[in-house]
């Protein structure tokens, strides 16, 4: 146990009365002792796999061709033949001993050896010759060093023999380090790396999706549109929830638009429409031109979804709040999840655990993602909401019926439509009005509106521009539906009196509108396949008790530059000739605007006024049609029952001519009382009406 170094050999010469058994009696000096060898060092420990070396070695004489070995017992060999042989030699110039990598599978176990010393001798004063390379050489004990297993192993029985602990999460712990208990590191790093392999996962499903439009292909996730609308010469898209597309100056993205029912959007597999937007905000896209310039597209719609192709995805999408592309971001997801399952280590077991938790937690988060945050638009919830309404309410039960006079519905039908969707309507006209509002509610019963909600005979025929904004037709109906009351009951209030007395008696009259009484998803079958008298249009118009037609006209008197209009208008012009040929009442053609009926002289001056103006102009053959086989089919009605155009042209000016006497004739009427009711200048009477 004594340390190395240089002892004084002292001598004691043992007599009778000294017996030599005290430090003190040893006084005389005999010569010199040097111990040769390392200073002992204090307790080691290593990890099995890594590479061992003893370090800061100093002693007495020390060479360069000394020896260590790690031994159960200095002197005492292994029995194993690797580790018998293994020994390493001192680095003078360090002063250090290096063993390499200390494997268990060399046959080093998880336990205590020693470290013992050996300096070769050749036996030149009469010595021992030592080589040190056989365990019995290595007697002297230096230090003690324990081998201790590797990361995340243990030896749970004691014997030596490392173990991995059963989980990822867990290390050798307690006091000898032979149990596994789990690392509050570990749990965090494998906590990240399940969340880090979700959002992988969740990038990967939320970005993409792989449909058939025409041939299999993958495309960026559908974005749902909840409004398409143009505002100050911009044509926005405003998405249902954000629409996670990055911005990049001068470089606009390629968008497919599908299911908005605008035929100047909506790619279909035989005509794909590429369009490009570039991102306003988190939520609105402006659709422009491939120079990122505001195109002149007029479109309404609140459907559909928006698609971006795969490459584009991966450059301009991301995950939310995200300003750097999906590509990027699926990199750094990608390597992150990938440098802590190495780090982990984790079983084959746990592997495929993970995978599947990573994978179900992201189609989790998606899923949750489309319910409560993209689940609908605001539209899709109004229709929803109409429907449920609809179902409760005993005045709109639904019967298919006949084409022609039973597909009547009321004004008040028409009204409550209006109301209910007015917020997504706003200033729109039928060309929205069907594909988003009508199609949609009917999709069910694949019926006319009309049908769905209780059809009603006709009373009234309405001719009109589907351009026209739906408020308009509201006006219009709401007041023809008021005066003609009005009219048959020989008197009444005025409009804006009775509306605000809340009269409501004139809700109940009926109308044939195309938009609502033909069934939309049998059009052929409406036109009547090309035989007129087998069109809805012509059947209505052509029904027992019909009253009339209402025309519904704004300043630039669109309706009559459509062909079925024209259709509708020559239908009506024979009927009043052969109601007055049979002397039965007929109401013939009204001319409807927002403010009154032209005939019965309600309408403002200024509209009359741009009307007549309007008309003066205006030739019917400009008429056109969807189609040139309609165009040419009511062409041909026309020149075979009034002779020419020139003929229906001078119909329908006499028609105006006479409808804007009863304006100017009213006018009049109405001057007239109010003149006199204002004062008089003295000895002066008004004897005559004011001729405007």
């Amino acid at each position: 146990t004594a340390e190395n170094g240089i002892y004084v050999l002292c001598y004691c010469y043992e007599t009778a009365t000294q017996k030599c058994d005290q430090l003190e009696q040893f006084k005389a000096g005999a010569g010199t002792f040097i111990f040769v060898g390392p200073n002992r060092l204090p307790p080691m420990d290593s990890m099995l796999g890594q590479s061992f070396q003893v370090n800061n070695i100093f002693g007495t004489r020390l060479t360069d061709e000394d020896k260590v070995m790690l031994l159960p017992q200095c002197g005492v060999p292994h029995g194993h033949p690797v580790l018998d042989s293994l020994n390493a030699t001192f680095d003078f110039a360090n002063s250090r001993f290096n063993f390499g990598i200390l494997r268990e599978e060399d046959g080093f176990l998880a336990k205590d050896y020693q470290l013992c010393w050996c300096q070769p001798a050749d036996g030149r004063f009469g010595g021992p010759v030592l080589r040190c390379d056989e365990p019995e050489h290595f007697l002297a004990h230096i230090g003690t060093v324990r081998l201790i297993c590797s990361f995340r192993f243990v030896d749970l029985d004691g014997h030596g023999h490392c173990r991995q602990c059963p989980l990822m999460i867990q290390t050798a712990g307690g006091t000898r380090g032979e149990e596994c208990v789990i690392a509050v590191d570990l749990f965090v790093l494998a906590f990240s790396w399940l969340t880090l392999m979700t959002l992988f996962f969740l990038a990967i499903f939320g970005s993409f999706r792989c449909s058939r439009h025409g041939v299999m292909k993958l495309h960026g996730m559908p974005r749902k549109v909840e409004d398409i609308c143009n505002e100050r010469d911009h044509l926005l898209i405003t998405t249902c929830g954000f629409h996670n597309l990055i911005k990049m100056k001068r470089h606009p993205i390629p968008v497919f638009l599908r299911g908005t029912g605008h035929f100047l959007l909506d790619s279909k597999p035989e005509k794909p429409i590429q369009l490009y937007v570039m991102p306003v905000n988190e939520l609105i896209l402006e659709i422009v031109d491939q120079d990122g310039q505001p195109v002149s597209i007029q479109a309404d719609s609140s459907m559909g979804q928006l698609e971006v192709p795969f490459l584009r995805t991966l450059i301009h999408s991301g995950l939310p709040n995200c300003k750097f592309p999906l590509l990027l971001q699926l990199l750094l997801l990608l390597a992150g999840s990938l440098a802590l399952g190495i780090y982990l280590l984790p079983s084959p077991e746990e592997l495929i655990i993970y995978v599947l938790l990573a994978l179900a937690l992201a189609l989790l988060g998606l899923l949750l993602w489309k319910q409560l945050i993209r689940n609908s638009t605001s539209l899709s919830r109004r229709l929803k909401a109409y429907a449920s309404y609809h179902a409760k309410d005993d005045k709109r039960k639904t019967k298919a019926s006949a084409r022609g006079k039973d597909r009547g519905i009321r004004v008040w039908k028409i009204l409550d439509l209006y109301e209910h969707f007015q917020s997504h309507i706003r200033n729109r006209n039928m060309y929205y009005l069907d594909p988003n509002i009508v199609r949609p509610l009917t999709a069910g019963v694949k019926l006319s509106f009309s049908e769905l909600i209780g059809p009603d005979q006709v009373e009234w025929f309405v001719s009109h521009w589907w351009g026209t904004s739906v408020a308009t037709y509201c006006s219009a109906l709401k007041r023809h539906a008021y005066e003609v009351k009005v009219k048959e009951s020989g008197g009444g209030d005025t409009f804006a009196s009775a509306m605000a007395k809340g009269d409501q008696s004139w809700s109940n009259t009926t109308y044939w509108i195309c938009t609502f009484s033909n069934n939309q998803y049998k059009i052929a079958e409406e036109l009547g396949g090309g035989e007129h008298t087998e069109s809805s249009f012509y059947k209505a118009l052509h029904s027992d008790g019909l009253k009339g037609t209402c025309m519904i006209l704004d300043e630039m008197t669109m309706p009559l530059m459509r062909s079925w209009c024209l259709f509708e208008l020559l239908q009506t012009i024979e009927l009043e000739e052969k109601s007055q040929e049979e002397m039965r009442p007929f109401g013939g053609l009204l001319f409807c605007t927002s403010v009154g009926v032209l005939n019965y002289g309600s309408s403002t001056v200024e509209m009359s006024m741009k009307i007549g103006e309007r008309l003066l102009t205006l030739s019917l053959r400009d008429a056109q049609a969807t189609t040139d086989k309609d165009k040419k089919m009511i062409a041909d009605l026309v020149q075979s029952s009034r002779g020419s155009f020139d003929e229906i042209d001078t119909t329908l000016r006499v028609h105006i001519r006479d409808a804007l006497k009863a304006c100017h004739q009213q006018v009049n009427t109405d001057f007239t009382s109010l003149f006199g009711r204002l004062p008089q200048d003295e000895g002066t009477k008004i004897e005559s009406a004011v001729n405007l």
